[in-house]
């Protein structure tokens, strides 16, 4: 299962309790808010939210 990452809509699969189909739009500037880091290309948003989803204990697929 793959999903296209950009600056506007990132798609995050949540794991642990929730089912393994369950996926959640998060909105970048939410992202950048709640963790404060910001973006500025494609390669970066990947490395970040590797980070950032270690943080919040979600797996990005």
């Amino acid at each position: 299962m793959k999903h296209h990452f950009n600056k506007a809509n990132v798609k995050l699969k949540i794991v642990g309790t929730a089912p393994v189909q369950t996926v959640c739009a998060i909105n970048i500037t939410q992202v950048r808010a709640k963790w404060a880091f910001w973006l500025k290309d494609d390669n970066e948003l990947m490395t970040d939210l590797k980070k950032v989803t270690v943080e919040a204990g979600i797996n990005v697929h």
